[in-house]
């Protein structure tokens, strides 16, 4: 079906929310945050995917994921802090222009 993709991002960006919320009210009621093995550019990619239609016409979106050693992370929140860089680097770019997102080990 042609808006099975779209379908697809909306079950992704719910399931996304849900882990948002969860973390907000664990941190409301002082839990700990999973911390667990995370790959960078896995979360860079999905917070790009989640972001496509945010960033709108006028800005192109270039990727340079390379692989990167796994941090210790919460990959929720670690998803969710890339996705308000590039939302936030997209309103900082109102005549449009080139959005950037890049992984690397850094030494």
């Amino acid at each position: 079906h042609p808006a099975a993709g779209r379908l697809a991002a909306a079950l992704k960006a719910a399931q996304r929310a849900a882990d948002l919320t969860g973390k907000l009210l664990g941190f409301a009621r002082k839990n700990q945050l999973l911390a667990v093995p995370v790959r960078v550019e896995d979360a860079a990619a999905e917070a790009v995917a989640l972001a496509a239609p945010a960033v709108g016409g006028g800005v192109a979106v270039v990727t340079r994921l390379a692989p990167a050693g796994p941090v210790l992370a919460d990959p929720t929140l670690l998803n969710q802090a890339v996705l308000n860089l590039i939302l936030n680097a997209r309103a900082a770019m109102p005549g449009g222009g080139t959005l950037t997102v890049a992984t690397a080990d850094a030494d």
